[in-house]
């Protein structure tokens, strides 16, 4: 285990005890710490707004604030449409999967599992690469311009099959498709032998953007198919917005 997240954590439990007033010698006091490591964790979680120091004093920062206010976001999100997706899994007999675009990636959030033997591998709290995955490109495909521009230019194309989409031009031409199409496709670029659909899931008051996918077998995910569960997609978020419209 990393030794630094942990006394950056502890540090964290210490001021929100203290609520406030801790200066660096309280902390090495109380915490039984190097000076020297407080001070440098301290200076990081400053950075990342995580603390705020006044003086010589030591508190909590508006980041804390932010980020239990993005878990409590997506909660709620999840508790108003899990018994649409719930239902549309089991409808159409395919895995439904939600994902929320996080720093650089997309950030697994919730599934509904089919009765289908093959599954989509990915766990809860993974972060999925947005080049070649459908929720990732679904995603990209609702960002403002500059942002996706600027997300897009860190990628490194990192293959993960023989599929997987290898430079930023390819890239924006899926994206462009996939409005046309009105959702997006991956095939084979994540595993050997799957496939996934998605579309988009913004949310403008919450600065939401996510994407709701479908994923399956190969064999069974023939044009047809895909083009019908494109809809069904399409129609679970008109439910989706529905049941989200005090949220928007």
């Amino acid at each position: 285990m990393n030794s630094t997240v942990i006394k950056s954590f502890q540090i964290l439990d210490y001021i929100a005890d203290k609520q406030g007033q801790v200066r660096l010698t309280d902390l090495v006091r109380d915490l039984y710490m190097n000076k020297t490591t407080a001070f440098r964790c301290l200076e990081t979680l400053e950075f990342l707004n995580m603390v705020e120091k006044k003086g010589q004093t030591y508190y909590l920062g508006l980041g804390l604030l932010q980020l239990g206010n993005k878990v409590h976001t997506q909660k709620l999100i999840i508790e108003k449409i899990h018994d649409i997706i719930e239902r549309t899994a089991q409808g159409v007999n395919e895995t439904v999967n939600l994902a929320v675009l996080h720093e650089s990636r997309a950030l697994y959030l919730h599934k509904a599992e089919s009765q289908r033997r093959v599954q989509f591998r990915a766990q809860l709290g993974d972060k999925l690469p947005l080049h070649c995955t459908a929720l990732g490109k679904s995603i990209l495909s609702i960002l403002p311009d500059e942002k996706r521009e600027q997300l897009i230019s860190k990628i490194h194309f990192d293959p993960m099959t023989k599929k997987t989409i290898r430079n930023a031009d390819a890239l924006k031409l899926q994206i462009e498709e996939s409005r046309a199409k009105g959702y997006t496709e991956e095939c084979e670029e994540v595993e050997d032998g799957l496939v996934c659909i998605a579309i988009p899931l913004h949310i403008p008051n919450l600065e939401f953007y996510g994407a709701i996918s479908m994923s399956g077998a190969l064999f069974r995910f023939t044009e047809e198919r895909r083009y019908f569960l494109g809809k069904t997609l399409n129609l679970m978020l008109n439910e989706i917005k529905e049941a989200l419209k005090d949220l928007y």
